[in-house]
């Protein structure tokens, strides 16, 4: 109980970092998580996995928070978010299977990886005019059928990197923004919109994830008193109850910076993170 104030704290940053990057704040909750977990003298066998079932049970309550304030800024495109969910279901619970078959070292090393891969790309890729120009971004909302959209893949091509998403997600325990954002932006959606949209997606990442991670952790012997399978609660309640009203205020702010701006902050912070688990 001593580690609550310690993921109060953390909650404050995550929160910010979900809202303001359209994640669910699992990039660093996972080191974060990590670390406290060797503080606390938990199992090395079972220290990454705990720590990525974790950030996936607090993403499923502060992504809500952040889908609500992107999409009262008319900044999710819902049709992908329909299109993207049932692959992403699939691959989150493939992905959580997966993992819970890996050593918690190999599962660090992938974490770091894929933060790279995203980071570099959107840091040094080259920029390309939009689609949708930034007149039409308060205007973007797919609910409304004539808004503008991205001209995005054929449904089973978007159904199949749904998948891909949610196997990556549960592997490195994130909520997939990092990844749907990328694919988005691939395609010149704009950055606002491409944040917005991912948050959404964020939701069935973290609801299958986390169910995924209990039931492949539920009968480890390894596990700490107050878990559930790969999920340890009193973690995910310090994180969520200062998380959430934080993560509104990055939603906020997210939407009063330049794309551009967002973007390498977006990309420098991802590099970081990774640094600092590779060094650690």
């Amino acid at each position: 109980m001593e580690f609550i104030f310690f993921y109060l704290i953390a909650g404050i940053l995550v929160g910010l970092l979900a809202g303001l990057f359209g994640v669910g704040g699992g990039i660093i909750m996972v080191p974060i998580l990590t670390f406290s977990f060797v503080q606390m003298g938990f199992s090395r066998e079972i220290l990454f996995h705990l720590a990525i079932g974790t950030s996936l049970a607090t993403i499923l309550f502060t992504s809500i928070v952040s889908l609500l304030t992107h999409h009262r800024n008319q900044a999710v495109i819902w049709k992908v978010v329909l299109f993207l969910s049932p692959g992403v279901v699939a691959g989150t619970l493939l992905g959580s299977l997966f993992a819970a078959n890996l050593k918690s070292q190999e599962l660090k090393y992938i974490f770091i990886f894929f933060i790279y891969l995203f980071s570099f790309k959107m840091l040094f890729s080259k920029k390309k005019k939009s689609i949708l120009d930034d007149s039409n971004i308060e205007k973007a909302n797919i609910v409304s059928s004539d808004s503008p959209e991205p001209k995005l893949p054929h449904f089973a091509v978007q159904s199949f990197t749904g998948l891909l998403i949610g196997i990556s997600s549960a592997l490195v325990g994130v909520g997939g923004g990092v990844f749907t954002s990328s694919y988005l932006i691939l395609f010149r959606t704009p950055i606002h919109l491409a944040i917005g949209t991912a948050a959404a997606i964020g939701f069935p990442i973290a609801l299958s994830g986390g169910v995924g991670f209990i039931y492949n952790g539920w009968n480890n012997q390894l596990l700490p008193d107050g878990s559930s399978g790969f999920v340890y609660w009193p973690a995910v309640a310090g994180l969520v109850v200062a998380s959430m009203p934080f993560a509104y205020i990055g939603a906020k702010i997210s939407h009063r910076l330049p794309k551009d701006r967002l973007r390498q902050i977006f990309a420098i912070f991802l590099m970081s993170m990774a640094t600092i688990m590779l060094v650690s």
